[in-house]
């Protein structure tokens, strides 16, 4: 993280991690920047202990905003509570429901609108579970399938696309002269 971060302000990283750290928060004392972390409930106990040395005791001139899925409150407190005390203000977003997670996918897409509403509720309640981003992964596959349609995406492409990014098949690895 520090690296990515020195990289951004335009920082040489040093030899000495501590050292590419202090220019780091040197160089956000000295300017008004918001950093957004996004799915910051994957970042590891060591990454969010960064963030919170980082921002000192409150006096820091830079601002945070971390977003992630819906532990991501409970996971911060869990490996970082001091970190949420840095914080200015929690938003927390409930998933999509059913009939909105349909809504949104049916206007991604103009085949979408028209394609069976029961069979997007299936790929919702199976993998999608109001995921924006799941419903952009199914559209790239179906459009991928059948790129020059006009009607309505029908079963056995919304299955086959659903298969394609819900489990990836792993490429068979073959043996030495094998074609």
């Amino acid at each position: 993280l520090t690296a990515l971060l020195a990289g951004a302000l335009g920082i040489d990283e040093c030899r000495e991690g501590w050292r590419t750290a202090y220019l780091v928060q040197v160089a956000l004392a000295e300017r008004r920047v918001l950093l957004r972390i996004d799915e910051a409930s994957y970042l590891s106990k060591d990454t969010l202990g960064v963030l919170r040395d980082m921002q000192g005791d409150g006096d820091a001139t830079w601002a945070l905003q971390m977003s992630g899925n819906l532990a991501f409150k409970d996971r911060i407190l869990e490996l970082q509570p001091e970190l949420l005390s840095r914080s200015g203000r929690i938003v927390e977003f409930d998933a999509m429901t059913s009939a909105e997670s349909r809504k949104f996918a049916q206007d991604l897409h103009p085949r979408l609108k028209v394609t069976d509403p029961a069979l997007l509720d299936k790929v919702q309640n199976d993998w999608v579970h109001g995921n924006a981003r799941r419903w952009a992964q199914l559209l790239k596959a179906l459009v991928d399938i059948s790129p020059n349609g006009k009607s309505a995406f029908n079963k056995t492409q919304v299955e086959t696309a659903h298969r394609a990014v819900a489990r990836p098949e792993t490429p068979v690895k073959k043996k030495p002269g094998q074609r």
